[in-house]
């Protein structure tokens, strides 16, 4: 990075349409940090006041702790030397990539969007990429999405599916710093609509699938602003990526013709990149994958038809970049991804325990389907959160879901937010209970599952679904992301302590 004058940054937005005025005593001073995060400011920071829950606090700490300037929408009372713009989020991108560099011309950026199976689609992606370089002795991918971030060094937890401009852009500079060539980035609709990578160039980009998803006040207004903002990946790629099994396909793809070159995947006899002859069951997934005149088989260690769509998403991916059908096809019968349809059974055989990211309508259909294929006669408890403050709609329509396809919910928590996770779990229960469902509500992840491994179902065998936390080791409570642990870690202790207690070997 080139630490440059306060006046360098105010040219910058001027030009770019942002700048509306400021109120600096001397634009001469050196840029040596840049930040929206008060306790990241150290002498010489570039502060961003922005978000609902920001508060003044914050700003009297950023110059209490150097800041020479901050950025906001409006003055702030009793704080001075501030630059104020016009589009806060548009200005934080511009003044990030300003301040860290633009990473386009020194990594392979790779963006991945949907509805569902945007993080397990990154990590097969990352998989065979690694692969790759390990081919051709480069260095490993990096990699950003809601359960990891890695620069090439250090693996970090992230608070969002898609990191802020400012510190996506500082995590993509450490990879440049770290040697990196290749980069893998989980971008969610918000991160589209709200510049979280504005300014960034990837050379290949992806849309999963879309289904009617975040839908509320504080998110989309409508699905057309959902969709649209999916949609915009495509603005800034050369190469998309598209679903041809996706109900969206025609638009998607007809959106996707903008850019230089379309590969699409999918199921369907039409697409470039499909998947053929698939066995499913609860030991994984096995299919040939066809593309441009080759076939490889794959034996992918992960449940459900929905995963081998996210591979051969993954396999597009890469296979647009250059790399070799075999090298993904043997990339992918190695890949596992933490909390993405996790099978565990207890000593007894008695109990069968599935954990999964499933949040929404679309992912929480995809597993009752394979679980319906793969578990016949069992007995399913689904434990399952909802989110406070935005997705309502998934309130009404996961709650129906899990009345209809399990013998019991039980409702607990995940990222209550602002909202009391009392009035969210009654919600949920009055939509569980309208279409005839059981549930029982526990707000402790960890007692709501030892409820669900207590539930007597008689002679017939239990499935359990851990659902929505999978590896997420917080929960967001108010403005705060609380440590907890994940269901991984919940998971090993509620099963060791049935194991003790129900010794003895598998049933036939």
């Amino acid at each position: 990075m080139i630490f440059r004058s306060i006046n360098s940054y105010l040219t910058l937005l001027d030009a770019e349409g942002l700048l509306v005025s400021y109120d600096v005593t001397d634009v001469t001073k050196t840029v040596r940090h840049y930040s929206f995060n008060s306790k990241d400011v150290t002498g010489g920071t570039l502060f961003v006041a922005k978000g609902v829950h920001f508060k003044k606090e914050y700003l009297d700490e950023a110059f209490s702790r150097g800041a020479v300037a901050y950025v906001a929408a409006a003055p702030v009372a009793g704080c001075g030397e501030c630059i104020i713009v016009s589009d806060v989020r548009r200005a934080m991108a511009v003044l990030a990539r300003e301040f860290w560099g633009d990473p386009s011309g020194e990594l392979e950026l790779f963006a991945i969007t949907g509805t569902k199976g945007k993080s397990t689609t990154s990590f097969f992606l990352k998989y065979i990429l690694d692969g790759d370089a390990e081919r051709k002795g480069g260095s490993v991918c990096g990699l950003s999405t809601t359960v990891d971030q890695f620069d090439g060094k250090t693996h970090k937890y992230p608070m969002n599916t898609t990191p802020e401009s400012p510190d996506l852009y500082r995590l993509l500079h450490a990879g440049t710093e770290n040697g990196l060539d290749r980069f893998v980035v989980e971008c969610s609709s918000q991160a589209l609509k709200y510049d979280r990578v504005w300014g960034l160039e990837f050379a290949v980009a992806a849309i999963t699938n879309v289904g009617y998803d975040h839908i509320s006040p504080s998110e989309h207004p409508d699905f057309d602003d959902y969709f649209s903002s999916k949609l915009s990946i495509f603005d800034r790629c050369r190469v998309a990526c598209v679903n041809l099994d996706d109900p969206h396909a025609d638009k998607t793809a007809e959106y996707a013709s903008r850019c230089e070159r379309v590969v699409t995947f999918g199921f369907s006899s039409g697409a470039d990149v499909r998947a053929t002859d698939i066995e499913c069951d609860g030991a994984g997934s096995r299919f040939t994958v066809n593309a441009f005149g080759e076939s490889e088989r794959v034996s992918l260690p992960m449940a459900g038809k929905f995963n081998v769509s996210n591979a051969l998403c993954a396999a597009a991916m890469a296979l647009s970049a250059g790399v070799p059908l075999s090298v993904c096809a043997g990339a992918l019968s190695g890949a596992k991804v933490g909390g993405r349809m996790e099978c565990h059974e207890s000593a007894d055989g008695k109990v069968r325990v599935i954990i999964d990211f499933a949040h929404n309508e679309l992912s929480f259909r995809a597993l009752f389907n394979a679980v319906e294929r793969d578990y016949p006669g069992c007995a399913v408890i689904t434990v399952a959160g909802w989110y406070g403050g935005k997705a309502q709609n998934r309130r009404k329509e996961v709650g129906l879901l899990t009345a209809v396809h399990s013998d019991l919910t039980v409702i607990t928590e995940k990222d209550s937010g602002d909202e009391p996770f009392s009035d969210i779990a009654s919600e949920v229960g009055r939509w569980i209970a309208s279409a005839g469902g059981r549930y029982a509500v526990f707000e402790n992840r960890r007692a709501a599952l030892e409820y669900a491994f207590a539930v007597d179902t008689g002679e017939r065998k239990k499935l359990i679904l851990l659902c929505g936390q999978g590896a997420d080791r917080w929960i967001k409570r108010g403005g705060e992301f609380v440590p907890t642990p994940s269901d991984n870690d919940n998971l090993e202790t509620v099963m060791e302590k049935y194991d003790r207690e129900h010794p003895g070997g598998k049933s036939e």
